[in-house]
């Protein structure tokens, strides 16, 4: 925690993300869910922004060296905060306090929500996984039902193959009275 001089309330600094990044949004849960507990934190005060002067702050440095998304700077003003009304209320050692109190929860809340993102996470995984798989299981038993069914168009051309070269089987051998009738017959026709 620290103090500031100028500005009023409880808020945060923390590093700053371009906004298509996916850690632009996530790096600023924490923050909001700490301003909907109580109006003595001020989420509209948070800055999520890295200045040349501060290039040297822990939080940078644990943000740049060690990829640690969620490093912030807890201040609070040394005066007093904004309530409801807008009125300015001085701090008192209750509040202070308070905002410990809030931090801890905000973190727990925090982690819970992490826990139950990367829990959905392995599910569509699982799924997108199980889908695959059945998918392979589908083209596998489409291709080994194309292959059976070729092997018994093949297997029922060969018996007739093999009918045909054993005396007759699938062709018709006429006599030759039978067949100078199936000549007249055509020729009448």
């Amino acid at each position: 925690m620290h103090g500031h001089s100028r500005k009023k309330n409880v808020f945060m600094y923390g590093p700053g993300y371009p906004i298509h990044d996916v850690r632009y949004l996530k790096m600023r849960v924490l923050p909001k869910l700490m301003s909907e507990q109580s109006e003595v934190f001020r989420f509209y005060s948070c800055k999520f922004r890295i200045q040349r002067s501060k290039e040297r702050m822990a939080r940078v440095v644990l943000w740049r060296e060690f990829n640690v998304m969620n490093c912030y700077t807890l201040e609070a003003s040394f005066y007093g905060f904004f309530d409801k009304e807008r009125e300015t209320k001085e701090f008192m050692h209750s509040h202070l306090l308070k905002v410990g109190k809030m931090l801890a929860n905000t973190i727990f809340e925090y982690t819970l929500l992490r826990d139950d993102e990367e829990r959905q996470l392995k599910d569509s995984r699982a799924k997108r996984e199980e889908v695959k798989r059945a998918k392979t299981k589908v083209a596998a038993a489409a291709g080994s039902a194309q292959k059976e069914a070729k092997s018994k168009e093949e297997g029922g051309a060969a018996s007739k193959m093999r009918e045909g070269s054993q005396g007759g089987g699938g062709r018709a051998v006429l006599s030759p009275s039978a067949s100078s009738e199936a000549i007249a017959n055509i020729d009448d026709q």
